[in-house]
């Protein structure tokens, strides 16, 4: 299989409404946090249902993802429609 395909990138799809509540539960049981892992690995994060947050909290949301993952692009969706 692996000749057949390769990792080009990460992708993580963030859920603008109840992700704060992920990141800020921390490590529990010396299990990593995943939400925070997931944002620090990904290439590329799709912040969906950003309809049902304010734009001050996207942006909020979208400077701790920065502060997590400079790198990685972020695309701001509804639906999960990407163009």
């Amino acid at each position: 299989m692996a000749q057949l395909v390769r990792l080009d990138g990460v992708l993580t799809i963030v859920d603008s409404k109840h992700v704060v509540r992920h990141l800020d539960a921390g490590d529990h049981d010396d299990a990593p946090n995943e939400a925070l892992e997931q944002i620090a690995y990904a290439d590329r994060i799709v912040l969906n249902k950003t309809d049902l947050v304010t734009p001050e909290e996207l942006d909020e949301l979208e400077g701790r993802i920065k502060s997590i993952n400079a790198m990685a692009t972020t695309l701001r969706t509804q639906n999960g429609q990407v163009d």
